[in-house]
């Protein structure tokens, strides 16, 4: 590990406090709003949040992003006390998979893996003009479901584009030569995912990281127990992209690490789950060299954060799974293994396709 990712960890390792500042902003968005469907309700609580959140470009970083953490003061406000009901939204697929026991809980948060992939592929751009698509039909029964989507959308971009206009800003006045180089290519990856899909490692990240940070925000005032799902599976493209490209293992080794520095970030009980390995709908190892990357950067850092979880099956790479073992004979508890026979046997038998199962991951802790 670097000097520089060790600083980088030892400070996202020493915040304290929570983000308790979110209380007043879903306060009064929530008062706002008064008489709108829950759901609608709950898109402005977020847009108001991702519009009060200051953007912060933290000494050293080239992933930017940050939760605001402090102590609660004596006189913090109260947020909202708002259980949404969510019943009418739920598709028909939803309701089977619940009573199959795929999922059991109505309203909890956390513990979910959005699909990181599609978001990657078309870029909040392109995820928004297929919500606008599905409005522009007319759908009653769902319209303030879509309207949602696409205020929270917006939203999100705003935020990251409000982080490339500080990026630009402090590039314009920075003296330090290197600095402002990497303070332009913050801007210019932040410029590119506020609105399309990521062409570089460097870019996927900030567009990953800034989902995340963003769910988080949103459930509350720490981490939320979300996960990263198959991170080796859906970044691996960006990774040998950049390789072809000229770039050097380690130099993209070391994004990765900023990456998990900023998971290391949030404050309180953290669970965030992030799965490499498994197999494909074929039954055919996905072992890559991300793969094995994640397995060295979690022998460097040995922290808690992110709880690494390795998907096991008959044929998962003889080299990787002895790497994995030797990583867990450290003694720090990395990685978690999860049986693919098991886990992907008991989602066929509560009615998802098998190909679906390809794709099963720990959703938290």
């Amino acid at each position: 590990m670097t000097s520089r990712l060790q600083r980088l960890l030892e400070r996202a390792r020493s915040r304290e406090g929570t983000f308790w500042q979110r209380r007043g902003w879903a306060a009064a968005a929530f008062a706002e709003t008064e008489g709108q469907p829950a759901v609608l309700r709950q898109a402005r609580i977020l847009e108001r949040i991702l519009q009060e959140a200051p953007a912060v470009i933290g000494a050293e970083e080239l992933l930017v992003g940050t939760q605001p953490c402090a102590p609660i003061p004596a006189e913090a406000p109260a947020g909202p006390a708002m259980v949404p009901d969510i019943e009418a939204l739920r598709s028909e697929e939803q309701r089977r998979a619940m009573r199959a026991g795929v999922f059991t809980s109505s309203i909890k948060t956390g513990h979910l893996t959005p699909d990181y992939p599609r978001l990657l592929g078309a870029g909040i751009e392109g995820v928004l003009d297929e919500v606008q698509a599905r409005r522009a039909r007319g759908d009653a029964e769902h319209a303030a479901l879509w309207e949602a989507m696409e205020i929270t959308l917006r939203a999100a971009s705003g935020f990251v584009s409000r982080h490339a206009d500080l990026a630009d800003g402090e590039a314009a006045t920075c003296e330090d030569v290197a600095r402002r180089e990497e303070l332009t290519a913050i801007a210019g990856a932040c410029r590119q995912v506020a609105t399309g899909a990521p062409r570089t490692l460097h870019e996927a990240l900030q567009l990953l990281w800034f989902t995340y940070l963003i769910q988080c925000l949103e459930n509350g005032e720490s981490t939320g127990a979300f996960a990263l799902g198959r991170f080796d599976q859906y970044l691996c493209r960006f990774w040998e992209a950049d390789l072809a490209a000229g770039k050097s293992r380690e130099e993209l080794l070391e994004l990765v690490g900023y990456f998990w520095v900023k998971l290391n970030e949030f404050t309180g009980l953290q669970v965030l789950n992030l799965t490499i390995g498994g197999s494909d709908a074929g039954g055919r190892d996905c072992v890559n060299d991300l793969s094995y990357a994640c397995l060295e950067l979690m022998a460097q850092m040995r922290t808690p954060v992110p709880s690494l979880s390795v998907r096991w099956h008959e044929r998962l790479e003889p080299a990787f799974f002895g790497r994995a073992v030797e990583l867990s004979a450290m003694g720090f508890g990395q990685p978690a293994f999860y049986g693919d026979p098991a886990a992907r046997g008991a989602m066929e038998a509560a009615g998802v396709a098998s190909a679906d199962t390809a794709d099963v991951v720990p959703g938290g802790c």
